[in-house]
């Protein structure tokens, strides 16, 4: 199981890698509980978490200031197990970009509707003047 998750985080990276080499922009893939630089003018962050929504958890996220990292794209891809299984988990991937010079942090929680959270990472985001973006991971609980 443990093989099939690498796998997937593995392609999922890769997948979306070559999107932006192709569409002409940079980009920065983050695995689940570790982060990396930006890169170049415009680049994007990604942030790759384990996710179930079968089991009624969901990661949600808050942005401390929108003006200085804005989501542009937030989505689920089930793992890939030869049949659609249902309660399969899979790959939660959230993309962050850069809007203006500064600092903030992103907190994502993974919890069920009116819970307590069981996991959360807290990430600090730096975008420079010319909109390279930075990633810290500051905790994961």
């Amino acid at each position: 199981m443990k093989k099939l998750h690498l796998i997937s985080t593995f392609f999922a990276i890769a997948l979306l890698s070559a999107c932006f080499i192709s569409c002409g922009s940079t980009s920065t893939a983050v695995a689940e509980g570790s982060a990396s630089s930006g890169t170049s003018d415009g680049s994007n962050i990604f942030i790759i978490l384990d996710s179930n929504p079968s089991t009624g958890y969901a990661w949600t996220y808050n942005i401390e200031d929108k003006s200085i990292v804005a989501s542009v794209s937030d989505n689920f891809v089930q793992n890939n197990s030869g049949s659609e299984r249902v309660g399969a988990g899979g790959i939660h991937t959230f993309i962050l970009q850069g809007k203006k010079e500064g600092r903030t942090q992103v907190v994502f929680t993974y919890a069920r509707a009116n819970a307590s959270p069981s996991q959360k990472r807290v990430y600090e985001v730096t975008v420079d003047s010319n909109l390279s973006t930075g990633l810290k991971l500051l905790s994961a609980e």
